[in-house]
């Protein structure tokens, strides 16, 4: 199967919005002020009660809840009908359909989209995890986390994409891997987005 960089930006996006809800999912309930509050404010918002941050995330008026993630992945599932097979982008919608506001519903939901991609063909896998691990780069830089098994997984990952062509992602991310910083980051992903263009 070749993948259309189109899709293949479609897939990569799906599996960062996917980890992101599976990150502040494992989070939920908040019930620690403090805790919160920090969790908040790695991401620039200023919530600093944990009953208050519970119902951002579940807010659908809320564009970064995690209902309108969701729903930001059901439109990257849209654009993926002709890649993906018909049983899976089927059981996709239906997942997301059946969503409930409430932390379990969402992550058996999550569980449930990610068991049906991880079944399908090696490349839409490839970028599934690609956007998986770049989505826990950036949460883990954020929370200022230990690095150096993500490296390890990211760098197997591209020495795939390097077999499909993709070598123009080795010189930013040899400067992710020394220099582990924002500025290091933010050039490797601009560099992919490139890629994805091109």
């Amino acid at each position: 199967m070749v993948l259309l960089n189109s899709s293949a930006h479609h897939i990569y996006w799906l599996g960062r919005y996917l980890m992101r809800i599976k990150f502040a999912v494992s989070h939920l309930p908040f019930t620690d002020d403090e805790k919160a509050t920090q969790f908040a404010a790695a991401f620039g918002l200023v919530i600093e009660q944990a009953e208050l941050l519970n119902c951002y995330m579940l807010d659908t008026k809320q564009t970064y809840s995690l209902l309108n993630q969701f729903l930001i992945a059901k439109d990257n599932i849209q654009e993926l009908r002709g890649v993906l097979s018909s049983s899976a982008y089927a059981e996709l919608n239906h997942a997301i359909k059946s969503i409930q506001v409430y932390p379990d519903s969402l992550k058996q939901t999550l569980a449930k989209c990610s068991q049906i991609l991880e079944a399908e063909h090696e490349d839409i896998v490839l970028f599934l995890h690609l956007g998986q691990k770049v989505e826990q780069f950036d949460i883990q830089l954020r929370f200022q986390q230990d690095l150096t098994g993500l490296v390890h997984e990211l760098e197997k990952l591209l020495q795939r994409l390097n077999e499909l062509g993709w070598d123009q992602l080795n010189q930013p991310w040899q400067l992710l891997k020394d220099h582990p910083n924002w500025d290091a980051y933010y050039n490797f992903t601009q560099q992919l987005e490139y890629m994805f263009e091109a």
